[in-house]
């Protein structure tokens, strides 16, 4: 953790990773509650905001739906995300949220399959990667053919 304080996350919680704001003023993680026997799932993982303020330790959910691989925007307002919401077959899109509060925006079609996206340093952009449909590889193919 940049600040060097160790940052304990509630046992009620499964942990998949953390990631601290830039202030350090809260943590984002992906995980899911602990129901006892409920095997681990990618596909049940929910994206969680707590303040890291031992005295206000205000844990939420970002929303209800599914999300995971949270990183904070350069000054700690939007938190993107991967999700599997609204997607069919497996497939993830980039999402941007409010880290207080709001509504998920989808960034990417479902079609390319978003995963891990990561903000620019001055916040304007998001880096993330992605899978072409088969339609779209092979224009790319023969564009790059054509070039060569």
């Amino acid at each position: 953790v940049y600040s060097g304080r160790i940052y304990g996350v509630p046992a009620s919680q499964a942990l998949l990773a953390a990631l601290l704001a830039y202030g350090c003023t809260m943590v984002a993680f992906a995980g899911q509650r602990n129901l006892g026997d409920q095997p681990y799932s990618d596909f049940l993982n929910q994206i969680w905001v707590e303040n890291t303020d031992p005295s206000n330790r205000d844990l939420h959910q970002l929303d209800p739906q599914q999300g995971r691989t949270p990183d904070w925007s350069p000054h700690d307002t939007f938190l993107a995300f991967e999700s599997s919401r609204g997607c069919i077959d497996g497939k993830y899109s980039i999402f941007v949220e409010v880290a207080t509060t709001g509504e998920a925006v989808q960034l990417t079609d479902c079609q390319y399959d978003g995963n891990h996206g990561v903000w620019s340093p001055d916040g304007t952009m998001i880096a993330f990667s992605a899978v072409l449909p088969k339609s779209l590889q092979a224009a790319t193919s023969q564009r790059t053919t054509a070039v060569t």
